[in-house]
């Protein structure tokens, strides 16, 4: 590649990239710019693992379904024990909770 694009471009580190460019990528490798555009260089992606993602956590999955009902009901449960009335809070919490589970 660099014997190709050096006859029609310069090989240099980017002086005033694009706001895209400095986002992904940083300024400490070379690439090519042609035509005042600098080329992407593949082999300087900036990358970041989210520490939060569950792949057990899935809608598409029944397993992955029930345990999101469940964190759904742990939540709800915490806003009901909030309210003044909670004997009928948690009778209507219990009847929603066994609405989304399917318990018959």
């Amino acid at each position: 590649m660099y014997n190709r694009l050096k006859q029609i471009g310069k090989y240099e580190h980017p002086a005033n990239p694009p706001p895209t460019y400095s986002k992904f990528y940083s300024l400490s490798y070379r690439t090519f710019k042609i035509a005042d555009v600098y080329l992407y260089p593949l082999a300087n992606m900036k990358t970041k693992n989210t520490m939060g993602f569950s792949t057990g956590l899935s809608l598409f999955t029944t397993a992955g379904r029930e345990q999101l009902y469940k964190n759904f009901a742990q939540i709800y449960v915490r806003k009901f024990t909030s309210y003044r009335n909670l004997a009928s809070r948690i009778k209507v919490l219990n009847i929603w909770i066994i609405g989304l589970v399917g318990i018959a």
